[in-house]
């Protein structure tokens, strides 16, 4: 059982879509359900952040680039 239907218990209730998909032949299948107060999924995310965008270039995320270069 999940709670909740943000973008965790979204990405929780794949996995256990697909565990029962690599299940061994015979094995009876997993059972789950995801429970949020929503009529949607999602969470929160379309409620709070109007203007929120995903920005994450590589210039301002601080991670090195090949050749040890840092971006």
């Amino acid at each position: 059982m999940v709670i909740g239907g943000g973008q965790a218990a979204l990405a929780a209730g794949y996995y256990l879509q697909r565990a029962n998909r690599d299940r061994p032949p015979g094995r009876p299948p997993l059972k789950s359900v995801l429970l949020d107060q929503r009529p949607a999924p999602g969470g929160a995310w379309g409620d709070g952040w109007e203007s929120l965008r995903l920005f994450s270039p590589a210039a301002y995320s601080g991670q090195v680039l090949r050749g040890g270069v840092r971006s």
